[in-house]
């Protein structure tokens, strides 16, 4: 995981000049920050920088598929009666840059594309000489980085330091020392002690990546050729590990002790008469050479440049990496756009993602073929404008969040049987792609005892330790069943609450014994179901069926089903059926 690194103008220049040195080979950058004028000012640096001719290709947010990487045009296949194939805008950038505007609203689809372009693996690009990106991510500061793996192919990250009034930040080099510099790039080595420094800098903070370890060698080089040397020297590869491996790192070694670093008092010097003259130092401790810095200078140099909050941003960020993750699917309704089931269609030119309908685009075109067979002279002509493309949405992937009445009226009769369902329903979710989860209230309090999961293994150990008797604090086991919901929906999924319980609270809110507030905080928790509008199911597990239970299922919203004998298929089937339901309404 990297972070951008605020630097001043002049660092920042110089990552522009690094990257007109050699733009291929580093990968490119990506700048935070909003749109303004530093990125402006960035950008302008940059192109100037450039040799005459070097792509430098604008990519809108909007782009296609088709139009990125480059296919068949269908609109020029149909007008010409033959295939007409597309150039995309990353073979347009070969040997430049290419600028990929609001990166951070991209799509994983065309994130994973740049990558395997980057690389030379997409066949759109593999012909094509080799080019360079620049992500512009508008995200929050606080946000999680876009696209981790295509960021680690790129050398720098950035934050662009404000502009004050009347500041105009130059470099002060032009087009030719750019040419002059790539010249002595491409016949320049790194030694070996240089780049053993490197790749022990790069474990010392926990980099994570090789490709950090080569674009730092880069980096170097490039910097060293911009200064006309023949080789980097110590100040080249400090620069190149602050501006590379800064970024990247995730943490610094701890200094050493204090009992380390105190020198031991020398032995008393030997008598006058006894002393020799003094013996000539060996070759091998001479005056280190400024070719190779330090393990220790390096690390002070990054550590120098880190913002005071920035590694302790990065290790709260790592254990919240599986949540961003999750994050990652999305939080809007799940749609697939290559399967699922009909759901109309839509005037959009067809690309890699979508599916052209021809029925529909054929009826779009036939109102105007008298017209247009007059100037095409074409027996049937279909403009881009009828283009008609499939929607399909697919299944929502669902938790379904089991809450428990584990307490004493309800224990011996009612856990082995939830035991039992949640075990069935996992059997199903690695093809209904659901999880679950399980909370279980009883005593004062109520508990998760199972976190969102597909994992039988995990759920099994859960459910061996579920505990059983007490008193009933039903109020607890719906707030804690609505919170857990309302968590999983902001993180892109849907929620299914099930609730087995007789019904019978006696234990409010605040943990107080008595039935009159206890199944009065319930209802209350109830009705915020509805209000948060919630699907769940309440099984009623009394033997008779119970009044009380009947009442809040009609406050809170929830589908009514009493099952005082089901067993664990029982309860699985009834789940799966109102599962079943609600993704068909919607």
């Amino acid at each position: 995981m990297t972070q951008a690194l605020s630097l001043g103008w002049d660092d920042a220049l110089t990552v522009a000049a690094l990257l007109a040195v050699d733009p291929s080979g580093l990968g490119g950058v990506r700048l935070n920050g909003p749109a303004g004028a530093e990125r402006k000012l960035w950008l302008e640096t940059l192109e100037r920088l450039l040799p005459p001719g070097t792509p430098f290709i604008p990519v809108p947010a909007s782009i296609d598929h088709v139009r990125l990487a480059g296919g068949l045009d269908l609109a020029e296949t149909l007008a010409a009666g033959r295939p007409v194939m597309r150039r995309g805008a990353l073979s347009q950038a070969e040997g430049g840059f290419a600028v990929i505007q609001m990166a951070d609203t991209w799509d994983e689809d065309r994130l994973g594309l740049l990558g395997l372009a980057l690389d030379g693996e997409h066949e759109a690009v593999r012909e094509a000489s080799p080019f360079a990106l620049i992500l512009l991510d508008e995200a929050e500061p606080d946000a999680a980085p876009t696209a981790p793996a295509l960021a680690q192919r790129l050398a720098f990250h950035v934050e662009l330091p404000p502009l004050r009034y009347g500041e105009a930040p130059s470099i002060g080099l032009s087009a030719e020392d750019i040419a002059k510099a790539r010249t002595r790039f491409f016949t320049m080595t790194l030694s070996d002690e240089a780049q053993q420094e490197l790749s022990a800098l790069a474990l010392a903070l926990d980099v994570g990546s090789l490709r950090a370890d080569l674009l730092a060698r880069r980096a170097a080089m490039a910097h060293a050729a911009l200064a006309d040397r023949e080789e980097p020297i110590a100040l080249d590869i400090a620069l190149a590990a602050r501006l590379v491996l800064g970024p990247r790192a995730r943490a610094l070694p701890a200094p050493p002790d204090q009992e380390n670093e105190e020198e031991s008092e020398p032995p008393p010097p030997p008598p006058q008469e006894d002393m020799e003259d003094p013996p000539e130092p060996p070759d091998d401790q001479s005056e280190p050479s400024d070719l190779t810095p330090n393990l220790d200078q390096l690390i002070d140099a990054i550590a120098a440049n880190l913002p005071p909050d920035m590694l302790a941003k990065l290790e709260a960020a790592r254990g919240g990496a599986a949540a961003a993750r999750s994050r990652g699917r999305t939080k809007a309704k799940v749609k697939a756009k290559q399967r699922g089931r009909p759901a109309g269609v839509r005037r959009m030119r067809p690309g890699d993602a979508t599916r052209l309908d021809v029925v529909e685009t054929l009826r779009a075109a036939v109102p105007f073929q008298k017209i247009r067979r007059r100037q095409a002279h074409q027996p049937v002509a279909v403009r881009a404008d009828d283009f008609r493309t499939r929607r399909l949405k697919q299944r929502q992937s669902q938790t379904v969040i089991f809450m428990v009445d584990a307490s004493g009226s309800s224990a011996l009769n009612r856990l082995a049987e939830a035991k039992g369902a949640i075990e069935l329903i996992l059997a199903e979710c690695y093809v209904r792609r659901d999880e679950v989860a399980l909370i279980a209230f009883r005593g004062e309090r109520a508990e998760i005892l199972l976190a969102p999961t597909r994992s039988l293994a995990r759920a099994k150990r859960a459910l061996t330790a579920l505990p059983g008797g007490g008193g009933t604090p039903l109020a607890m086991g719906l707030e804690a069943g609505l919170r857990l919901a309302l968590h999983v929906e902001r993180e892109g999924q849907g929620a299914l609450l099930v609730m087995m319980s007789d019904g019978g609270a006696n234990i409010a809110l605040d943990g107080t014994p008595g039935r009159a507030q206890a199944g009065d905080d319930a209802r209350d928790m109830a009705r915020a179901f509805r209000a948060n509008g919630l699907a769940w199911l309440a099984i009623d597990t009394s033997p008779r069926g119970n009044a009380q239970m009947r009442a809040l299922s009609e406050d809170g919203g929830a589908t009514y089903v009493r099952l005082p004998a089901a067993d664990a298929r029982g309860v699985s089937s009834a789940v799966q059926s109102y599962s079943d339901a609600m993704q068909g309404a919607e």
